[in-house]
């Protein structure tokens, strides 16, 4: 009974989750394996020169409008470029030869990484389609953290590079999160968004604006 309740409060949770907005444990395959930085990664590619270095967003955070300044990310071997609350995030970046992986962990007071919530983006070193993806990325994922899938009716709210949005929480439900597969271009890609049950209410709108402000690098 005690975990149907915890399942039933994390359904209601998933329901304010990012891909229903508008406006740790580590994966196998998660490739980090270059140091953690506080200080935000800023545009050096002629890609992304065009997008100012930062700027302001209005985000509705535990039921208060804040202006927050956004960073623009730009790690020169990311092949993507976004913004991100940078008093709210370390960024850590890393290759292996399964690919390369681009993470956005709560930062603490003190400055220091907290893996109670972060966004994490894998591309595989191997091109695979979204669908080969989702084959051999979230079982992986799943079992590797033992994750457990919660069936909730998907939203049509999706980003268009999201092609599959799984949700799950932890077995003692005290943390949750969605692996999201995505496809740019005819590759596959995915996209880890975990945090405890305490921080989903302050860092899923954090994670939106990371969504939301994503644009893919051109081949």
């Amino acid at each position: 009974m005690k975990n149907r309740i915890g399942q039933t409060a994390i359904a209601l949770i998933f329901l304010g989750m990012t891909f229903g907005c508008t406006s740790e444990q580590t994966p196998s395959n998660n490739a980090i394996t270059s140091q953690a930085s506080s200080d935000p990664i800023t545009a050096t590619a002629s890609a992304s020169t065009a997008r100012p270095v930062q700027k302001t967003a209005n985000l509705s955070i535990e039921g208060e409008t804040e202006e927050i300044t956004l960073t623009l990310y730009n790690e020169p071997t990311a092949p993507f470029t976004t913004y991100f609350p940078s008093e709210s995030f370390v960024t850590e970046s890393g290759c292996s030869g399964e690919g390369c992986g681009y993470r956005f962990l709560a930062k603490t007071e003190t400055g220091e990484a907290n893996d109670a919530a972060y966004l994490h983006f894998f591309f595989p070193s191997n091109s695979q389609t979204a669908e080969e993806m989702e084959q051999s990325y979230v079982e992986d994922v799943l079992s590797s953290n033992n994750w457990e899938r919660i069936p909730i009716q998907e939203s049509d709210s999706f980003y268009p590079w999201a092609k599959r949005v799984i949700h799950f929480s932890s077995a003692d439900a005290q943390s949750l999160g969605q692996i999201i597969i995505g496809e740019v271009q005819g590759k596959g890609f995915g996209v880890i968004e975990f945090m405890e049950v305490e921080y989903a209410e302050g860092f899923t709108p954090r994670f939106a604006a990371i969504y939301e402000n994503l644009e893919f690098n051109e081949d």
